[in-house]
């Protein structure tokens, strides 16, 4: 959200970023580029009439790097702003493929996400934090959640990126099989570990 006193507006997005567009509100705003000690900023004088849509939206691809295995480290560089621009709250959701999951969640953020069940099945549902961010932003029928996987993280404050690791399913069904098949072992090769007091321990 854009504060009423904002008249000018700068940021530096990811150095391999691509069809960046700005808009305030629903429309389309300019932009102009300044370069300072190496780095490309993109600065937007807003108007008064601007200055009422309260909302400014930056939109821009980064192509990905290498191929998609199995499993994977990513590291999000995200757009930086003016020392003298405050970022109360910040908002990312992330969405993978169908088949790729979250490993771990990026640390200084926030999950905005919850397991509600459903019938016979656990379901990952937005946090209403997160849908009513997500509600403001598409409110002009910018940005529609796309298909796959999503999760949602927030934070107060600036940051340059987002990082986490993330899983294929079938690692993960791996992974979780080979754990079950090593416990099944230990309690087969030692019966004393059957016991209540064992568990209490571990837990």
């Amino acid at each position: 959200d854009l504060s009423p006193d904002t008249r000018m507006w700068s940021c530096e997005l990811p150095e391999r970023a691509e069809g960046e567009q700005f808009f305030v509100g629903s429309e389309a705003a300019q932009t102009q580029r300044a370069t300072l000690n190496g780095r490309t900023s993109h600065v937007l004088r807003l108007t008064s009439e601007q200055l009422t849509q309260g909302e400014l939206r930056i939109e821009y691809t980064i192509p990905p790097q290498g191929r998609v295995g199995i499993w994977g480290e990513v590291d999000v560089e995200l757009p930086t702003v003016s020392e003298s621009i405050w970022i109360e709250e910040l908002f990312v959701e992330a969405t993978f493929p169908a088949g790729m999951h979250l490993f771990n969640s990026p640390r200084g953020w926030t999950q905005e996400f919850t397991w509600q069940r459903t019938g016979a099945f656990w379901t990952r549902q937005p946090t209403e934090r997160l849908s009513a961010a997500r509600e403001q932003l598409t409110s002009s029928d910018a940005i529609a959640a796309p298909g796959g996987v999503h999760y949602g993280f927030s934070r107060f404050g600036a940051t340059p990126r987002l990082s986490f690791v993330w899983m294929s399913r079938p690692l993960i069904v791996l992974l979780g099989a080979g754990l079950t098949l090593l416990l099944g072992f230990v309690l087969t090769r030692f019966p004393a570990l059957r016991g209540p007091l064992p568990v209490l321990l571990l837990g």
